[in-house]
């Protein structure tokens, strides 16, 4: 396993900005903020708003009277967690809030610390496949994964799926669950019609300038600046499972060499006219996802897409 910044560079000189690169620094997480508040359709639709709340009432249906932690891997800004926490009757005993971005994490835990004990943890998800020792404490659980009559953990895994290579963000599911475990999932939707046509009626929400302003940071924390206006935004088709999907895709293509130090590292060098992929965001149907589901050896108790059919929730258990 490469360390966060091996990896960064092995990526960066294949011409790919890894999906965590774009949050990491306060500057980042600021802009993707401004994005999400502006464009995410759980910000701007009560309807969208609703189906996260049949979830999280499902959530409580599942976990019954039982004692039980939460796990947010990716947690965001934590709006999500804390109206769950806001809905569910008995809270958590624990709540550890992750994500790649330390302002990020802090500012979840800051949310829901005031209805559980919180925690903030920074992780790598696509690095840490494995939960780490220190999570592995904080839920009483030993180094070989026995534990003493743990409380039910739940996981959230929402708004990851779009950005994380598909087999990656499964494949994490897998080893960071045990036998009934719940895991919540969220997901971008596209109809197969939407596919069809190039997501006409979706592409507004990445092709605009908050995303540009997102993406463009990046390239500003390394002394290039200026790319923001130059990103170049399509959808191309991709096959996942035999199923056809959709992906938007926003690429750079540099006019003049241009190089990115980063710390420790030899200079990474990409030469004027090599087209530099900038941020990738998946569009899932809700077969896929509950079939995607499966490879992690989760099963789909309860699902809910919002009417105009672009996001959906997922419920999962993990069995076996």
């Amino acid at each position: 396993m490469l360390p966060q910044l091996s990896r960064l560079h092995q990526s960066l000189g294949g011409g790919v900005v890894p999906a965590g690169a774009l949050y990491i620094s306060p500057h980042q997480s600021m802009k993707w903020l401004a994005l999400h508040d502006a464009w995410s359709p759980a910000r701007k639709s009560s309807q969208v708003g609703s189906i996260y709340e049949s979830a999280f009432l499902e959530l409580e249906r599942a976990i019954g009277d039982q004692p039980w932690t939460l796990t947010s891997l990716g947690c965001g800004g934590g709006q999500k967690e804390e109206q769950c926490l806001r809905i569910l009757r008995r809270q958590p005993d624990a709540a550890l809030l992750v994500d790649i971005s330390p302002s990020l994490a802090m500012v979840s835990r800051d949310r829901v610390s005031s209805t559980c004990e919180a925690h903030a943890g920074v992780i790598d998800l696509e690095a840490m496949t494995e939960s780490p020792d220190w999570c592995r404490r904080l839920f009483a659980e030993n180094k070989s994964g026995e534990e003493e009559t743990r409380p039910r953990r739940v996981l959230f895994f929402l708004g990851m799926l779009p950005n994380m290579p598909v087999a990656t963000a499964w494949n994490l599911l897998r080893l960071w669950t045990k036998p009934g475990d719940l895991v919540l999932v969220s997901a971008n939707l596209a109809s197969e019609t939407e596919i069809e046509s190039g997501l006409p009626g979706i592409l507004p929400q990445y092709d605009n300038v908050e995303t540009r302003e997102w993406v463009g940071a990046f390239f500003d924390l390394h002394g290039i600046f200026g790319v923001a206006e130059e990103l170049d935004c399509s959808v191309e088709t991709v096959s996942v499972l035999g199923a056809d999907l959709a992906r938007i895709q926003f690429h750079w293509t540099p006019t003049q060499d241009r190089s990115i130090q980063l710390p420790g590292m030899e200079s990474l060098e990409w030469e004027a006219g090599q087209r530099i992929t900038a941020f990738q965001s998946l569009r899932l149907t809700p077969s896929a996802v509950e079939s995607l589901g499966k490879t992690a050896d989760l099963s789909l108790r309860f699902q809910q897409v919002d009417p105009s059919g672009q996001e959906g929730v997922f419920l999962f258990e993990r069995h076996g």
